[in-house]
């Protein structure tokens, strides 16, 4: 009896000690992201742009930890834990108050801009399927990303021409459809080089690839000239699931997003008159590398909510990458994730004031 009583004691003490290592862990991570964040880490630093990572992805082992943390009678230890982490998600997580204190209600539908962006994962989800959706929510501008038709194939495949004026920039990149007159219409080259969508990257080869872009159309809305642009940082896969490849694509990834951040940035501060910007960036609001566009324009996801949910369709969603930005006199005045399965992402959809 007595030799039980000292494996049980040593085995508590050992599941102690190693729940005391994880939270420790745990509770690096979390203070790692957020000096990244706050631009703690100089690039050439391992730890740069691990503010990547969203605080939702640290939510079930935070839970796990909690929770054999309770029975093994640690409430000292839960409760930092639990105010680590809420600190860690209220400073840099996808939240906002602004949505408790904003009154952003208009009667006058004549002032409203819509606006739908949407991934279209190279229509893999089906051409009409994606094409019907966007007939069916009736925008007055819809952003896509990973477009792969042109737009003469786009008006042949629906009757969205009748509706809407075509623009569609280089495979694999954006195009903009709008009901409202045009004024202008351009592609603007990144810096960076088209990355495979679906296969893997040598990250050596991808500068013998056309260039990535942006699109940007300027229309007439209430006799005033505004500009829609849609965009999508670069993403994809490293050539092998090997470690050393996978870091290595990482690192390469928030390298060419930053350059590709400062460009869409610059281009912008050119721009006279109300401007909207959306698409799939890649990124999450808390990564470091979108900071650029919080300075400059207003997230319309949080004019309405407090915790805006994740775009990106998983099994268990967990990550915003799809968003509708503006500023110049646009406001956002709604904003909605559109619970439709046309892509591996969900639709976002925003009304904006013309103020």
């Amino acid at each position: 009896m007595l030799q039980q009583f000292k494996a049980l004691k040593i085995i508590h003490r050992f599941l102690v000690l190693s729940a005391s290592i994880l939270t420790f862990l745990l509770c690096c991570t979390m203070l790692v992201s957020t000096l990244d964040y706050f631009d703690f880490w100089n690039e050439n630093s391992i730890l740069y742009g691990t503010s990547l990572l969203s605080p939702l992805w640290l939510l079930l082992p935070f839970l796990l930890l909690s929770i054999v943390l309770f029975f093994l009678n640690r409430k000292k230890l839960i409760l930092i834990t639990i105010i680590v982490y809420l600190t860690y998600f209220l400073l840099i997580g996808d939240v906002s108050f602004k949505s408790l204190f904003s009154n952003n209600k208009i009667g006058n539908r004549e002032t409203q801009l819509s606006v739908l962006s949407l991934n279209v994962r190279y229509y893999s989800y089906g051409e009409d399927k994606v094409f019907n959706f966007i007939d069916s929510v009736k925008a007055d501008i819809v952003l896509l990303s990973e477009n792969t038709l042109t737009a003469d194939s786009i008006a042949s495949l629906t009757s969205l021409e009748e509706k809407c004026f075509i623009f569609a920039g280089r495979k694999y990149e954006t195009a903009i459809l709008s009901k409202l007159p045009v004024i202008s219409y351009k592609e603007i080259d990144f810096p960076t080089h088209q990355a495979s969508l679906s296969g893997g990257n040598d990250i050596d080869n991808l500068i013998n690839n056309p260039n990535r872009s942006f699109s940007h159309r300027k229309f007439c809305f209430n006799d005033e000239e505004v500009n829609a642009i849609s965009v999508r940082l670069i993403a994809g896969r490293p050539k092998t699931n090997e470690l050393k490849d996978q870091v290595e694509w990482g690192k390469y990834l928030v390298k060419k997003q930053t350059e590709e951040i400062e460009t869409l940035v610059n281009y912008l501060k050119t721009l006279e008159g109300p401007i909207v910007f959306g698409g799939d960036l890649n990124a999450p609001p808390n990564a470091k590398i979108v900071k650029p566009l919080y300075n400059i324009a207003e997230d319309a996801a949080y004019v309405n909510n407090f915790f805006p949910s994740p775009t990106f369709r998983t099994e268990f969603p967990v990550i915003r990458l799809d968003y509708i930005f503006s500023l110049n006199g646009l406001k956002p005045v709604e904003y909605t994730k559109i619970n439709v399965k046309v892509s591996d992402h969900f639709p976002v959809f925003a009304k904006l004031e013309l103020r």
